[in-house]
């Protein structure tokens, strides 16, 4: 799971408030002015390379798979 962008000014009045409920109990900011990028694009490009990992390793137990069975 990835944190993202918290902008209040997006938000209908009712999403809003929840926000800044969640945002005051979590002690994050609740002003409404705030526009925050919460996101650690760095953990993210970590991820995307194990799923590309993950997904070429899958690619290939599937071709031999496919071999054996032929």
């Amino acid at each position: 799971m990835f944190a993202g962008e918290l902008d209040y000014s997006r938000y209908g009045p009712v999403d809003k408030h929840m926000m800044r409920l969640v945002m005051w109990i979590n002690k994050g900011p609740t002003d409404f002015d705030t526009k925050v990028q919460f996101t650690d694009w760095d953990e993210v490009e970590r991820f995307a390379g194990k799923v590309a990992q993950l997904t070429a390793g899958a690619e290939v137990a599937v071709r031999r798979a496919d071999a054996l069975a032929a």
